[in-house]
């Protein structure tokens, strides 16, 4: 079967298992037609296909290229196809892709994160049915239910991980060392780890099940969320917004962006990946998600932009100012936790807070009043004293800010306004002043009781590992000089020790090796020789010259000598072959003594070897 085949039909066609994933059966069907290489049969599966690497592209457990040739040579439908792939999990929340000719684009762009780079396997499993589950193909599966073991990712053997599709990979077998992955040790799940893992594989084989959808009903009449995508992304919207969460802290939760968030609650192109954290976060069954449905007032009310009737803009001089509520200002902030909104008239340019009842708010969040006297911008008799108090004490603006909840540009104006501007200034220098000090004083402090520990570790120093020592930035120190020359001046020496007992121990090391060479009677490399000695022969070259020379030296006495007794030992064996020819009465040829001597002809190219053949048959061509 390694040859081109003439038929249209596999000879064989095994049917694939109920759960089997497509880089299971193409091999699977390989094997059973005793196809060696299994780059030649997907190459005939698919003919478009120009590369042996190309064959990694089947792990994406994806329909590929129309199926080509599949349907034809297996005489299995694209339905049945496509049970092999996680095509109905995609179409749960996209319109699947088409990936013809996949030289440049893969399924990778989609399924990124989902899919596992490497083969997941119980032992337990392959050994009542030889195929690889659909399931198992899955990042999230961790476990296998049925024997309450973990799935394995690495050889048992020799730890190398294991390999999914290649074109040379033998099936259900280490690439590395052959190992069968049904002789794997299992290894027990902790009972939470079981819980947790039947969580997911119960919304997996919901995922999977070609019959189910997450998205029905009054969605489907309204063209404005005609797409699979929005009608899921308007599901997420809804419950997010009915839990009370923003896009920002909802972002957060999940550990995206917030423009990637909103990409996926409005149905634009996004990871796969990121539907599955979103529903984990939200702690949300997938059936659950599914049997959700919105009400048409719901979904035009999710479709409107959010806060409409507060997007009037507050400038008189604004030609938006006495109109209907309008897209023209922009939602720069929703803040559900203080029930606050910012916008921004995209008109004017005006900035501006409302609360969700519709009254403008101050920065601080008090709402306008239109009665009583004209107060804006003035503080409280108490705000006021206890500003100058902070300022005199010398406190930065900074930190007086956050604690009135003013901004910057308010305290630096109260200065001017409350006359105390320079002697606020001179306050604060002369506290930085104390304060950097005590700092100062705190470092010197840390590192006179960590350096002693870290000089007992016997190890090179260097500022930058000290500053890390104690919490800080590699570079932190160098903003006290002082303390970096004090530091110096410890571990200079301490280093420079280091360093001449260990190049004492090298060369001592060195040496000995060498010794050890002139007694040694198995052949050694320069390479065997570093590698004993546990040295770089780059570093060995460039820091120590003379060892480097030395070892060289000796290596290469060393096989000079071994090269010597190999010839004496091949002329001896030459001896030995010749003198059993004559006692038989043969003919003496250079391959006939050679034979007898069981050596091969690259074994004469020696010329000490050569002489003393000629001196047995005479003189030759070498030719001959």
């Amino acid at each position: 079967m390694d040859k081109p085949w003439f038929f249209e039909v596999l000879p064989y066609r095994p049917a694939p298992y109920p759960d089997e994933c497509l880089s299971s059966y193409l091999p699977r069907l390989a094997d059973a037609n005793g196809i060696q290489h299994l780059w030649g049969f997907v190459n005939d599966l698919f003919p478009q296909w120009q590369t042996p690497r190309q064959v990694t592209l089947l792990r994406w457990e994806y329909p590929l290229d129309h199926w080509g040739q599949c349907a034809v040579r297996t005489q299995l439908t694209p339905t049945v196809l496509n049970r092999l792939t996680v095509l109905a999990w995609v179409e749960k929340f996209r319109v699947a892709s088409s990936f013809r000719h996949p030289f440049r684009a893969s399924p990778r762009q989609i399924l990124g994160g989902v899919i596992a780079d490497q083969a997941q396997i119980c032992s337990s499993c392959l050994q009542d049915d030889p195929y690889i589950r659909i399931g198992w193909r899955f990042a999230a599966t961790r476990a296998c239910l049925r024997h309450g073991c973990l799935l394995r990712t690495h050889c048992s053997c020799c730890q190398t991980p294991l390999h999914g599709i290649e074109s040379d990979h033998p099936y259900l077998r280490c690439r590395t060392c052959q190992t069968d992955w049904r002789a794997f040790p299992a290894t027990a799940a902790a009972d939470d780890h079981l819980i947790a893992q039947d969580r997911w594989q119960t919304a997996l084989r919901f995922l999977l099940d070609p019959a189910e959808s997450l998205v029905r009903g009054a969605a489907d009449s309204l063209p404005s969320v005609s797409t699979v995508a929005q009608r899921v992304g308007m599901k997420f919207r809804y419950v997010r917004t009915d839990a009370g969460w923003s896009v920002t802290a909802m972002a957060q939760q999940v550990g995206l962006d917030d423009g990637v968030l909103s990409a996926l609650e409005l149905g634009q192109p996004t990871q796969l990946q990121h539907y599955l954290t979103y529903l984990d976060v939200l702690g949300i069954s997938w059936p659950d998600f599914a049997a959700l449905e919105l009400s048409p007032d719901v979904i035009a009310l999710l479709t409107s932009p959010a806060h409409m009737a507060l997007r009037c803009c507050p400038n008189p001089n604004c030609p938006d100012a006495n109109s209907a509520p309008t897209t023209q200002v922009g939602m720069v902030r929703d803040i559900p936790e203080q029930r606050i909104v910012r916008f921004r008239c995209r008109t004017c340019g005006r900035r501006f807070t409302r609360s969700y009842d519709g009254p403008l708010t101050k920065k601080s969040g008090q709402i306008h009043t239109s009665s009583g006297p004209k107060t804006a911008g003035l503080k409280s008799e108490t705000e006021r004293e206890q500003v100058m108090a902070w300022g005199r004490a010398g406190y930065s603006n900074w930190w007086i800010a956050q604690q009135l909840g003013w901004g910057e540009k308010t305290v630096r104006m109260y200065w001017l306004r409350l006359g105390i501007e320079a002697e606020v200034h001179r306050a604060q220098a002369q506290r930085r002043a104390v304060e950097g000090a005590q700092r100062r004083a705190d470092l010197q402090s840390q590192i006179e009781a960590i350096l002693p520990t870290l000089l007992a570790e016997n190890r090179e120093l260097t500022l930058r590992d000290i500053a890390r020592q104690l919490g800080y930035n590699p570079e932190y120190l160098q903003t006290y000089p002082d303390l970096v020359a004090a530091v110096r001046r410890v571990i200079v020496p301490h280093n420079a020790a280091l360093q001449q007992r260990h190049t004492e121990a090298l060369a001592t090391r060195v040496h000995e090796l060498c010794g050890r060479l002139a007694q040694r009677e198995t052949y050694t490399t320069m390479a065997a020789f570093l590698e004993e000695a546990g040295v770089n022969w780059g570093y060995l070259r460039d820091t120590y010259p003379d060892l480097a020379t030395a070892a060289q030296q000796a290596v290469k006495t060393h096989q000079h000598r071994m090269k010597a007794r190999q010839r004496e030992a091949d002329i001896a064996a030459i001896d030995a072959g010749a003198q059993r020819l004559v006692a038989q009465g043969a003919r003496l040829t250079r391959t006939a003594i050679l034979a007898e001597a069981g050596m091969s002809q690259w074994t004469c190219k020696p010329d000490a070897i050569r002489d003393r053949i000629r001196q047995w048959i005479g003189s030759f061509p070498w030719e001959h």
